[in-house]
């Protein structure tokens, strides 16, 4: 895994603020059949962005998604057989039903990614919390 492959987002104080990275995107074909291909994501406490490269993130292009975390939903449990690939969650945005498969290439990325996407985002508080514990 290179340096590129996945982004320590924490601040000064430890708390982690985003996390991003490089994960496997599922695409499905016309008669059924599914690839893998490296996608750029990157997630903060309002949204996943999934770019086709690490660089589009930071050249203001834009991006070939968008989910607001706050009414999208995360799923990780589903049928194993689905995916032809491991470590794999689905975020759906219920308005839009745009729904997107990745992939992390490792079971303990992907507890990073879900425990993140599915924790209590207000940065705020657990800046807060974090001060307390000091």
């Amino acid at each position: 895994m290179s340096h590129r492959d996945l982004d320590d987002g924490f601040d000064e104080n430890g708390v982690r603020v985003n996390i991003s990275g490089s994960l496997w995107k599922m695409n499905k074909g016309l008669f059924g059949g599914m690839s893998w291909k490296r996608r750029w994501v990157s997630c903060d406490a309002v949204q996943l962005i999934v770019w086709n490269m690490p660089t589009n993130h930071d050249e203001n292009a834009t991006p070939k998604y968008k989910f607001k975390l706050n009414s999208c939903e995360v799923e990780t449990d589903f049928d194993k057989n689905t995916f032809d690939r491991q470590n794999v969650f689905i975020i759906t945005d219920p308005k839009t039903k745009l729904t997107v498969s990745l992939a992390t290439d490792t079971s303990n990325i992907l507890d990073d990614w879900i425990e993140f996407m599915l924790s209590d985002k207000d940065y705020d508080e657990k800046l807060k919390d974090q001060e307390e514990k000091h």
